[in-house]
């Protein structure tokens, strides 16, 4: 996000994925109507209490379809479903993820970005 701010971030989240739940976080208040031009689930502000942070989540919780823990995977002998599970590192990981649906964020490229599924 070098020379991105979270307005420019939500619109191209926006763009690649209409369902996806976005949330502002922010120490100011300035900029929360931009937020919701983007059907903004919730504009936290910070600091923020655990009361709304468990709020939040609860309705983040409900909002999300239940994660099923196998992927499909085609195959010669045709589709299979595994269970997938990794020990490399977040940073390892994170790098095979190439598909343009997948955004990681974050602001330093020192730090481990988050990943965002488009899935």
């Amino acid at each position: 996000m070098e020379n991105e701010n979270g307005i420019d971030t939500a619109e191209r989240l926006r763009r690649m994925d209409r369902d996806c739940l976005l949330v502002f976080t922010t120490a100011s208040r300035d900029h929360a109507l931009d937020g919701f031009r983007f059907q903004t689930l919730h504009y936290l502000v910070k600091p923020c209490s655990e009361e709304e942070l468990t709020v939040l989540f609860d309705e983040i919780g409900k909002r999300l379809p239940v994660q099923d823990p196998y992927v499909e995977i085609k195959t010669t002998d045709g589709m299979t479903r595994r269970r997938l599970i990794t020990r490399r590192t977040f940073r390892e990981f994170s790098g095979t993820l190439t598909d343009e649906r997948f955004f990681l964020c974050g602001r330093g490229r020192d730090r481990e970005p988050e990943i965002h599924s488009g899935f």
